[in-house]
């Protein structure tokens, strides 16, 4: 086994992916809160994270998106991807800067940074004006990257979500 500069195992996976994650998070010297997120999110593989976004950068993107739907021309998923009249609209980045800027966000890339032990490198977006209610499905067929296990996706909300508005659904690691 090759060790790094932390004497902790490189591996070909992410560390958090390995059984010995937790004894790996438990050598690193972070902060107490992130240690504790972490740990949520080895046994769940998942995490949420709050208050990403200023009240004033969600409405100047929700604007800039609203440009992109009104004007018709945009790239959008095939339709047997759409499960309402909502357009699932494809690399709005590319017609935005504010959406694009969301991409970038210190914080998010800060934990991905952190898990991934590499710079994180944003590819691609897809919005949405509306909840999809696309039923429960896996995005892992979607999520193919090179090496395996080094995409992560972020979602997004830019309205308070709850159990009743349609919120994202996530199956928890732990009960797969």
């Amino acid at each position: 086994m090759i060790f790094n500069k932390n004497n902790l195992p490189e591996m070909k996976d992410p560390w958090f992916e390995s059984e010995f994650a937790i004894p790996i998070l438990n050598k690193k010297k972070i902060k107490h809160k992130l240690k504790k997120e972490a740990k949520f999110f080895i046994e769940n593989g998942y995490l949420i994270i709050k208050n990403c976004f200023s009240q004033k950068i969600i409405n100047e993107t929700l604007k800039d998106f609203k440009k992109i739907v009104n004007s018709k021309s945009f790239k959008k998923n095939p339709d047997y991807f759409h499960y309402n009249e909502s357009p699932r609209v494809i690399e709005g980045w590319r017609k935005s800067k504010k959406i694009k800027n969301i991409c970038f966000n210190k914080k998010i890339l800060k934990y991905l940074s952190f898990f991934y032990n590499k710079k994180p490198q944003p590819i691609s977006t897809i919005n949405f004006t509306l909840g999809t209610e696309q039923p429960l499905h896996s995005d892992y067929i979607h999520f193919g990257s090179c090496p395996e296990k080094f995409l992560a996706g972020v979602w997004v909300a830019f309205e308070k979500v709850d159990k009743d508005n349609g919120p994202l659904q996530i199956v928890p690691k732990k009960n797969k």
